[in-house]
């Protein structure tokens, strides 16, 4: 074998034994490390995921803690039971013992939805009182740090009958703190047990220690205002019936000559100058449904009331319902006539006032089509 052919097969061998080598070294030490970084790189980022879920689902656990601990028991009977005896420690508390009843409901159970093993427990209370045991029953029950809601609150003063000096009779009540018959439904609420998740429950024992309770009432904080703010409900009072004074004697004049009339024409008054001033305070019915105004520059003025098919702000008054009342106003835009119905909240002044519409007040607007109704057929009737 010459010498150049000796040299080529050294070379050839090299090259063989250095991929050889390059093979057996990635096969047992490069590869095998790769795959173990790959490894601890996925077990790294399941280990986060799994801790992520872990804090989510201590957080999710500690909120529903805090929501069944505002909750009277995890049973739903002994709940209601206790819901019951506590609304009567805050009736008698706040005066509210003349005819009480209160009874309880079937319980709502929800079966479906994000919400379902929820219970709801409404409770009806009945009770003859005045208005500011009301004001303070409501006050303390919305400080309660319980689950609690007023699904319904329904009020009605009550009339006495007065003599006036022509021997004639009328319905008065009192101008400064009326006597009412209320009707209330109140409801708190029972959660669901979850496997492996504690359920603790609000005890109303705590409330009868005063150190406690001070605590838990100043936590609760459920009220929008200060009391000083509701309390001037009852200074208004939107209960209150006005009473005419007594006739005054008329003094004989001599009738002045009429002066001639001005040959300009007088402007027509704007009737919604003055609407920031008129407030709906109160509806009742009492045979017939009755609004009551009050004028928010004058609050020691009578209130004013007004009835079906009166004419009040720039309308007529065609609805009167615990919410509020409707007034129908027939408005010319143009050589075009509408009619546009709105809507006037409780509370609310007459410049607050909206346009009733189905999609954004459908019960408001299902109650005006009945009303118009009845109040169409009657007409028709008394034309026959």
């Amino acid at each position: 074998m010459k010498k150049s052919e000796k040299t080529l097969a050294g070379c050839l061998v090299g090259v063989l034994a250095v991929f050889i080598g390059y093979k057996v070294v990635n096969a047992m030490i490069v590869e095998p490390r790769r795959e173990l970084q790959n490894a601890i790189a996925a077990a790294s980022a399941r280990l986060e995921r799994r801790r992520q879920r872990h804090a989510k689902h201590d957080q999710i656990v500690r909120q529903w803690t805090t929501f069944t601990a505002r909750t009277l028991g995890r049973d739903y009977k002994v709940a209601q039971d206790r819901f019951r005896e506590d609304i009567a420690v805050l009736l008698d508390r706040n005066k509210l013992t003349e005819q009480r009843t209160i009874a309880a409901y079937k319980e709502r159970r929800e079966k479906k939805g994000p919400a379902r093993g929820f219970v709801e427990l409404p409770i009806s209370v009945h009770v003859i009182g005045k208005l500011s045991d009301l004001v303070n029953f409501l006050h303390d029950l919305y400080q309660r740090p319980y689950l609690v809601r007023v699904d319904k609150l329904g009020v009605q003063a009550e009339l006495k009958k007065k003599r006036t000096h022509a021997g004639k009779s009328h319905a008065r009540n009192s101008n400064t703190d009326p006597r009412l018959n209320i009707t209330m439904t109140l409801t708190t609420l029972v959660l669901p047990a979850i496997e492996g998740v504690p359920h603790p429950t609000f005890d109303l024992a705590d409330l009868r220690n005063p150190e406690k309770a001070e605590k838990l009432l100043a936590s609760a904080r459920r009220l929008s205002a200060d009391p000083e703010t509701y309390s001037q409900i009852t200074k208004i009072n939107p209960f209150r019936i006005w009473e005419p004074p007594p006739p005054k004697r008329i003094a004989k004049h001599t009738p002045k000559r009429s002066e001639p009339k001005p040959k300009h024409t007088p402007p027509k008054p704007r009737p919604r100058r003055d609407a920031d001033k008129w407030v709906l305070v109160g509806t009742a019915s009492d045979g017939q449904p009755v609004a009551y105004v009050a004028n928010e520059d004058d609050l020691s003025a009578p209130l004013k009331e007004y009835r079906l098919n009166a004419k009040v702000d720039d309308g007529t008054l065609v609805l009167i319902v615990p919410e509020g009342i409707v007034v129908r106003v027939h408005q010319r835009v143009g050589r075009r006539k509408t009619t546009r119905d709105y809507f006037y909240a409780l509370g609310k002044s007459f410049k607050d006032r909206v346009e009733v519409r189905p999609d954004k007040h459908p019960e408001i607007h299902r109650m005006l089509r009945v009303a118009l109704s009845r109040s169409s057929k009657a007409d028709v009737g008394k034309q026959k």
